[in-house]
Protein backbone atom coordinates (compact mmCIF):
# COMPACT_ATOMS: atom_id res chain seq x y z
CA UNK A 1 0.00 0.00 0.00
CA UNK A 2 1.55 3.55 -0.63
CA UNK A 3 2.16 5.90 1.87
CA UNK A 4 -1.02 7.51 3.26
CA UNK A 5 -1.20 11.28 3.62
CA UNK A 6 -3.35 13.63 5.93
CA UNK A 7 -3.28 17.30 5.77
CA UNK A 8 -2.83 19.97 3.57
CA UNK A 9 -5.68 21.90 3.19
CA UNK A 10 -5.26 24.07 6.38
CA UNK A 11 -8.77 23.25 7.18
CA UNK A 12 -10.30 24.56 4.13
CA UNK A 13 -12.84 22.82 1.66
CA UNK A 14 -12.52 22.41 -1.83
CA UNK A 15 -13.68 25.71 -2.92
CA UNK A 16 -16.09 26.03 -6.59
CA UNK A 17 -13.94 29.29 -7.73
CA UNK A 18 -10.92 27.93 -6.69
CA UNK A 19 -9.48 25.66 -9.48
CA UNK A 20 -9.86 28.07 -12.14
CA UNK A 21 -8.37 30.91 -9.41
CA UNK A 22 -5.49 28.40 -9.16
CA UNK A 23 -5.53 27.70 -12.47
CA UNK A 24 -5.39 31.02 -13.93
CA UNK A 25 -3.14 32.59 -10.96
CA UNK A 26 -0.08 29.83 -12.69
CA UNK A 27 -1.29 30.17 -16.17
CA UNK A 28 0.39 33.74 -15.99
CA UNK A 29 3.56 33.10 -14.88
CA UNK A 30 2.47 33.00 -11.25
CA UNK A 31 4.31 30.87 -7.91
CA UNK A 32 2.49 29.47 -5.49
CA UNK A 33 5.63 30.50 -2.89
CA UNK A 34 5.92 34.10 -4.40
CA UNK A 35 5.57 36.72 -1.81
CA UNK A 36 2.87 38.50 -3.76
CA UNK A 37 0.53 35.15 -3.87
CA UNK A 38 -1.43 36.45 -1.37
CA UNK A 39 -2.12 39.85 -3.11
CA UNK A 40 -2.89 38.54 -6.77
CA UNK A 41 -4.71 35.63 -5.61
CA UNK A 42 -6.78 37.85 -3.23
CA UNK A 43 -6.57 35.80 -0.08
CA UNK A 44 -4.77 34.60 2.90
CA UNK A 45 -1.79 32.82 3.72
CA UNK A 46 -3.58 29.67 4.74
CA UNK A 47 -5.76 29.43 1.74
CA UNK A 48 -3.29 30.07 -0.85
CA UNK A 49 -1.74 26.78 0.74
CA UNK A 50 -5.04 25.24 0.52
CA UNK A 51 -6.03 26.41 -3.09
CA UNK A 52 -2.35 24.43 -3.88
CA UNK A 53 -3.24 21.45 -1.86
CA UNK A 54 -6.56 20.91 -3.90
CA UNK A 55 -5.01 21.10 -7.37
CA UNK A 56 -2.76 19.10 -6.66
CA UNK A 57 -5.17 16.35 -5.37
CA UNK A 58 -7.10 17.07 -8.02
CA UNK A 59 -4.42 16.68 -10.49
CA UNK A 60 -4.19 19.78 -11.66
CA UNK A 61 -1.01 20.60 -10.93
CA UNK A 62 2.17 18.11 -10.48
CA UNK A 63 5.05 17.62 -7.66
CA UNK A 64 6.46 20.88 -9.53
CA UNK A 65 3.09 22.65 -9.29
CA UNK A 66 2.83 22.81 -13.52
CA UNK A 67 -0.23 22.61 -14.93
CA UNK A 68 -1.54 18.90 -15.89
CA UNK A 69 -2.76 18.83 -19.38
CA UNK A 70 -6.26 18.02 -18.11
CA UNK A 71 -6.11 21.26 -15.96
CA UNK A 72 -5.50 22.79 -19.60
CA UNK A 73 -8.22 21.25 -21.69
CA UNK A 74 -10.95 22.04 -18.67
CA UNK A 75 -9.86 25.24 -17.30
CA UNK A 76 -8.31 27.55 -19.82
CA UNK A 77 -10.90 30.64 -20.42
CA UNK A 78 -11.47 28.31 -24.16
CA UNK A 79 -11.60 24.99 -22.20
CA UNK A 80 -14.18 22.77 -22.11
CA UNK A 81 -15.66 24.23 -18.58
CA UNK A 82 -13.55 26.33 -17.04
CA UNK A 83 -16.10 27.83 -14.45
CA UNK A 84 -17.08 24.19 -13.54
CA UNK A 85 -20.40 24.88 -14.42
CA UNK A 86 -21.35 21.24 -15.55
CA UNK A 87 -22.24 18.53 -12.96
CA UNK A 88 -20.13 16.12 -15.09
CA UNK A 89 -17.19 18.24 -14.50
CA UNK A 90 -17.77 17.74 -10.75
CA UNK A 91 -17.96 14.29 -11.13
CA UNK A 92 -15.15 14.51 -12.78
CA UNK A 93 -13.31 16.26 -10.56
CA UNK A 94 -14.49 13.87 -7.44
CA UNK A 95 -12.79 10.61 -9.72
CA UNK A 96 -9.48 12.69 -9.69
CA UNK A 97 -9.80 13.11 -6.24
CA UNK A 98 -9.79 9.70 -5.63
CA UNK A 99 -7.97 8.19 -7.72
CA UNK A 100 -5.02 10.37 -7.57
CA UNK A 101 -4.58 9.47 -3.99
CA UNK A 102 -2.84 12.12 -2.76
CA UNK A 103 -5.60 13.68 -0.55
CA UNK A 104 -5.79 9.83 1.23
CA UNK A 105 -9.20 9.62 2.80
CA UNK A 106 -10.89 9.92 -0.26
CA UNK A 107 -8.95 7.28 -1.66
CA UNK A 108 -9.45 5.20 1.35
CA UNK A 109 -13.48 5.66 2.04
CA UNK A 110 -14.38 5.07 -1.37
CA UNK A 111 -12.36 2.41 -2.47
CA UNK A 112 -12.43 0.36 1.36
CA UNK A 113 -13.92 1.86 4.42
CA UNK A 114 -17.78 1.72 2.46
CA UNK A 115 -17.68 -1.93 1.71
CA UNK A 116 -17.40 -2.19 5.48
CA UNK A 117 -19.87 0.62 6.59
CA UNK A 118 -21.70 2.97 3.94
CA UNK A 119 -22.96 3.95 7.46
CA UNK A 120 -20.49 5.18 9.87
CA UNK A 121 -19.96 7.64 12.48
CA UNK A 122 -16.76 10.34 12.91
CA UNK A 123 -15.35 7.95 15.68
CA UNK A 124 -15.39 4.56 13.56
CA UNK A 125 -14.43 6.34 9.78
CA UNK A 126 -10.97 7.49 12.55
CA UNK A 127 -10.51 3.94 13.99
CA UNK A 128 -10.39 2.41 10.43
CA UNK A 129 -8.19 5.06 9.43
CA UNK A 130 -5.75 5.24 12.52
CA UNK A 131 -4.98 1.11 11.81
CA UNK A 132 -4.31 2.41 8.03
CA UNK A 133 -1.86 4.66 8.99
CA UNK A 134 -0.47 2.70 11.27
CA UNK A 135 -0.04 -0.52 9.20
CA UNK A 136 1.26 1.60 6.09
CA UNK A 137 5.26 1.64 6.28
CA UNK A 138 6.00 5.42 6.01
CA UNK A 139 3.07 6.37 6.78
CA UNK A 140 2.30 8.48 10.75
CA UNK A 141 -0.59 8.76 12.35
CA UNK A 142 -1.66 11.97 14.35
CA UNK A 143 -5.20 11.84 16.24
CA UNK A 144 -5.68 15.86 15.54
CA UNK A 145 -4.87 15.66 11.86
CA UNK A 146 -7.11 12.96 11.28
CA UNK A 147 -10.26 14.67 12.79
CA UNK A 148 -9.82 17.62 10.84
CA UNK A 149 -9.15 15.37 7.73
CA UNK A 150 -12.57 13.83 8.59
CA UNK A 151 -14.06 16.77 9.30
CA UNK A 152 -12.94 18.51 5.79
CA UNK A 153 -13.93 15.73 3.89
CA UNK A 154 -17.33 15.51 5.40
CA UNK A 155 -17.88 19.24 5.28
CA UNK A 156 -16.83 18.36 1.54
CA UNK A 157 -19.64 16.32 0.52
CA UNK A 158 -22.63 16.82 3.31
CA UNK A 159 -25.16 19.86 2.68
CA UNK A 160 -24.59 22.55 5.64
CA UNK A 161 -27.32 21.64 8.47
CA UNK A 162 -29.51 24.61 8.77
CA UNK A 163 -29.78 23.77 12.78
CA UNK A 164 -26.27 23.86 13.26
CA UNK A 165 -24.12 27.15 14.34
CA UNK A 166 -22.71 28.16 10.56
CA UNK A 167 -19.37 30.25 11.53
CA UNK A 168 -19.25 31.11 7.67
CA UNK A 169 -22.15 31.20 4.99
CA UNK A 170 -19.52 30.94 2.24
CA UNK A 171 -17.02 28.67 3.67
CA UNK A 172 -19.72 26.33 4.22
CA UNK A 173 -22.46 26.76 0.95
CA UNK A 174 -19.09 27.13 -1.93
CA UNK A 175 -17.96 23.69 -1.72
CA UNK A 176 -17.11 22.47 -5.41
CA UNK A 177 -18.66 18.98 -4.57
CA UNK A 178 -21.91 19.56 -2.28
CA UNK A 179 -24.28 19.50 -5.05
CA UNK A 180 -22.94 15.62 -5.65
CA UNK A 181 -24.98 14.68 -2.07
CA UNK A 182 -22.70 12.02 -1.55
CA UNK A 183 -23.04 12.55 2.47
CA UNK A 184 -26.30 12.26 4.25
CA UNK A 185 -26.18 13.03 8.14
CA UNK A 186 -28.84 11.34 10.99
CA UNK A 187 -28.90 11.51 14.48
CA UNK A 188 -30.24 8.66 16.28
CA UNK A 189 -29.53 7.20 20.05
CA UNK A 190 -27.51 4.17 20.79
CA UNK A 191 -28.16 1.01 22.50
CA UNK A 192 -27.30 3.52 26.07
CA UNK A 193 -29.94 6.32 24.71
CA UNK A 194 -27.26 8.03 24.17
CA UNK A 195 -27.39 10.78 20.63
CA UNK A 196 -24.86 9.45 17.76
CA UNK A 197 -23.93 11.43 14.87
CA UNK A 198 -24.42 9.32 11.52
CA UNK A 199 -23.35 9.77 8.38
CA UNK A 200 -24.26 7.38 5.44
CA UNK A 201 -22.89 7.25 1.54
CA UNK A 202 -25.24 4.88 -0.58
CA UNK A 203 -24.94 3.07 -3.37
CA UNK A 204 -27.40 4.41 -5.93
CA UNK A 205 -28.29 4.84 -9.57
CA UNK A 206 -27.17 8.37 -9.80
CA UNK A 207 -28.87 9.78 -12.39
CA UNK A 208 -26.76 12.66 -12.66
CA UNK A 209 -23.49 11.15 -13.20
CA UNK A 210 -23.33 11.54 -16.91
CA UNK A 211 -23.08 8.05 -19.07
CA UNK A 212 -19.68 10.21 -20.82
CA UNK A 213 -18.04 10.62 -17.72
CA UNK A 214 -18.79 7.23 -16.55
CA UNK A 215 -17.40 5.48 -19.81
CA UNK A 216 -13.98 7.79 -19.05
CA UNK A 217 -13.56 6.82 -16.13
CA UNK A 218 -13.95 2.94 -17.08
CA UNK A 219 -11.75 3.37 -20.14
CA UNK A 220 -9.37 5.40 -17.78
CA UNK A 221 -8.98 2.52 -15.01
CA UNK A 222 -8.60 -0.43 -18.02
CA UNK A 223 -5.46 -1.30 -18.11
CA UNK A 224 -5.33 -3.80 -20.92
CA UNK A 225 -7.43 -5.80 -22.81
CA UNK A 226 -11.08 -4.89 -24.61
CA UNK A 227 -13.06 -6.08 -21.76
CA UNK A 228 -13.90 -6.04 -18.24
CA UNK A 229 -15.92 -7.38 -16.13
CA UNK A 230 -19.31 -6.35 -14.26
CA UNK A 231 -18.01 -7.11 -10.87
CA UNK A 232 -14.69 -4.99 -11.60
CA UNK A 233 -16.68 -2.55 -12.47
CA UNK A 234 -19.13 -2.28 -9.60
CA UNK A 235 -16.57 -2.66 -6.97
CA UNK A 236 -12.67 -2.68 -8.26
CA UNK A 237 -10.66 -0.42 -7.37
CA UNK A 238 -11.37 3.25 -8.48
CA UNK A 239 -14.11 1.51 -10.30
CA UNK A 240 -17.21 3.28 -11.47
CA UNK A 241 -18.75 1.61 -8.84
CA UNK A 242 -16.81 2.60 -5.78
CA UNK A 243 -15.89 5.60 -6.66
CA UNK A 244 -19.65 7.02 -7.59
CA UNK A 245 -20.86 4.65 -5.19
CA UNK A 246 -23.49 3.05 -7.35
CA UNK A 247 -24.78 0.22 -6.96
CA UNK A 248 -25.42 -2.80 -9.59
CA UNK A 249 -28.59 -1.81 -11.04
CA UNK A 250 -26.68 2.09 -11.87
CA UNK A 251 -23.72 0.45 -13.59
CA UNK A 252 -26.00 -1.45 -15.81
CA UNK A 253 -28.33 1.68 -16.71
CA UNK A 254 -25.15 3.54 -17.41
CA UNK A 255 -24.24 0.77 -19.45
CA UNK A 256 -27.72 0.50 -21.57
CA UNK A 257 -28.02 3.71 -22.13
CA UNK A 258 -24.29 3.83 -24.32
CA UNK A 259 -24.71 0.52 -25.71
CA UNK A 260 -28.28 1.89 -27.21
CA UNK A 261 -26.02 4.93 -27.87
CA UNK A 262 -22.41 3.54 -29.22
CA UNK A 263 -21.66 0.52 -31.76
CA UNK A 264 -18.31 -0.18 -29.73
CA UNK A 265 -19.65 -1.78 -26.61
CA UNK A 266 -21.29 -4.90 -26.10
CA UNK A 267 -22.48 -7.10 -22.83
CA UNK A 268 -21.49 -10.39 -22.72
CA UNK A 269 -21.21 -13.64 -20.47
CA UNK A 270 -18.32 -15.40 -20.54
CA UNK A 271 -17.94 -18.69 -18.65
CA UNK A 272 -20.99 -17.51 -17.02
CA UNK A 273 -19.14 -14.30 -16.24
CA UNK A 274 -20.90 -10.72 -17.50
CA UNK A 275 -18.26 -8.88 -19.38
CA UNK A 276 -18.27 -4.78 -21.34
CA UNK A 277 -16.50 -5.40 -24.18
CA UNK A 278 -14.99 -2.75 -26.42
CA UNK A 279 -15.12 -3.91 -29.98
CA UNK A 280 -13.45 -0.67 -30.49
CA UNK A 281 -11.85 0.63 -27.73
CA UNK A 282 -11.86 4.52 -27.66
CA UNK A 283 -9.49 7.29 -26.42
CA UNK A 284 -10.61 8.12 -22.79
CA UNK A 285 -9.79 11.83 -23.79
CA UNK A 286 -11.30 11.45 -26.89
CA UNK A 287 -14.47 10.13 -25.27
CA UNK A 288 -13.88 13.64 -22.44
CA UNK A 289 -13.86 15.80 -25.75
CA UNK A 290 -16.46 14.39 -27.52
CA UNK A 291 -18.86 14.95 -23.94
CA UNK A 292 -17.80 18.75 -23.96
CA UNK A 293 -18.53 19.31 -27.66
CA UNK A 294 -21.96 18.10 -27.44
CA UNK A 295 -22.79 19.29 -23.85
CA UNK A 296 -25.63 21.65 -22.95
CA UNK A 297 -25.09 22.13 -18.99
CA UNK A 298 -25.99 19.50 -16.86
CA UNK A 299 -27.45 20.09 -13.52
CA UNK A 300 -28.06 17.54 -10.23
CA UNK A 301 -31.35 15.98 -10.36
Amino acid sequence: MSIVRFSGHESFICKQLWPKKGFDFLNNGNNFNDSDAIVKLGVGKNMVLSIRYWMKSLGLIDENDSLTEVAKKILADDGFDPYLEDVGTIWLFHYFLVSKNYASIYNLVFNEFLKINNEFTKLGLHNHIKRISTNTIGSSYNEHTVNTDINVFIRNYMQPDHESKITSFEDEYSGLFLDLNLIKHLKRQDAEEQNKEYYIIERTERKSLPKEIFLYVVLDNMQSGNSISFNELVSGSNSVGNVFQLNRDGVYQKIEELISEVGFLKFTHTAGIPLLTFTFKPNAQDILASYYENVHIHSVD
